[in-house]
């Protein structure tokens, strides 16, 4: 197993400008990792380990972090994504992410990172939402997806269900260079901003067989595919009882093709916003509305 280095040098500070549930936050931090590593992939852990570390000395943990064990070729790889794993939520980013390599070692990297943005505590009324990922199945029991790993060829469905009435919304983003946040919910061709959610009712999305009426003309399924060995997307799942408006979506060419086991067209490409749109629209979002939840998982597409 390739072994994940990381240290971390803590700056934190909390400022009351915006509101007094609201407070700066920041973090420098060295992280060393292997050259079996590419750039992006080391990017994406620092930043998300800086920000989990910068909010774990705000405001405490409160659950275990997500851990992410990927079987390659060359071994297993090692990750940890703790948004939720620390009793705080990365709301903004103050500034974007100052990332670099620092040295370049017989067998690592390593690189400084520092992340400074607005965050809040987590409310005792967080509400309990049950959001699972299933693979090439619709049985959210039987179906889970474990590891967080798919193949290529892997179809995805989202269980959703939530003991309030609000809306959700979907991204996935993509690990290709210029970071492509695709929206998945609300579907293709659907006109709102998130999607309606009744609550103690079980949702079944990315399943034309189990769309909901209204949307049963818009619901198409989701096939994951990989263009490396190994490619790291990351699922974002926003749900809060307040309505809100999705991001500015840009003109794109859809990539369709026909499965081989049925007729079925299968949407690949739905509407597409650069990372650092979506996060300037998801932090604005998210300092507006105290309700606003986003779960975020890291998922691995394998060939």
């Amino acid at each position: 197993m390739n072994k994940l280095s990381v240290v971390f040098t803590l700056i934190t500070f909390t400022l009351s400008a915006i509101g007094a549930d609201k407070v700066k936050v920041a973090c420098d931090t060295i992280y060393v990792a292997p050259l079996t590593e590419t750039p992006a992939e080391a990017r994406y852990k620092a930043i998300e380990m800086a920000k989990t570390a910068a909010l774990e000395a705000q405001f405490g943990t409160i659950i275990r972090a997500q851990d992410l064990i990927i079987t390659t070729d060359r071994g297993q790889q090692a990750m940890s994504l703790g948004e939720f794993d620390v009793n705080g939520t990365w709301l903004s980013d103050i500034h974007d992410p100052e990332f670099k390599m620092v040295e370049q070692r017989a067998t690592e990297i390593v690189y400084s990172i520092r992340v400074a943005g607005w965050a809040r505590q987590i409310q005792s009324d967080h509400i309990d939402i049950d959001c699972r990922l299933l693979n090439n199945g619709c049985d959210k029991n039987r179906d889970k997806l474990k590891d967080n790993t798919y193949y290529s060829g892997d179809e995805m469905f989202l269980y959703f269900n939530s003991p309030v009435n609000g809306w959700i919304a979907v991204y996935l983003g993509d690990d290709d260079e210029a970071q492509t946040m695709q929206c998945l919910l609300p579907y293709d061709r659907q006109t709102i901003g998130a999607y309606p959610i009744k609550a103690n009712k079980e949702y079944l999305f990315f399943s034309k067989e189990h769309a909901e009426p209204e949307s049963v003309d818009y619901a198409a399924g989701l096939v994951m595919e990989s263009r490396k060995a190994t490619d790291f997307n990351v699922l974002y799942v926003i749900f809060s009882t307040k309505k809100f408006s999705g991001t500015a979506s840009v003109e794109n060419q859809t990539l369709e093709y026909t499965t081989q086991t049925s007729d079925e067209l299968i949407n690949l490409m739905p509407r597409e916003t650069d990372f650092k749109s979506f996060q300037k629209w998801l932090g604005k979002k998210r300092l507006s509305d105290p309700n606003m939840q986003v779960i975020k998982t890291l998922l691995a597409i394998k060939r």
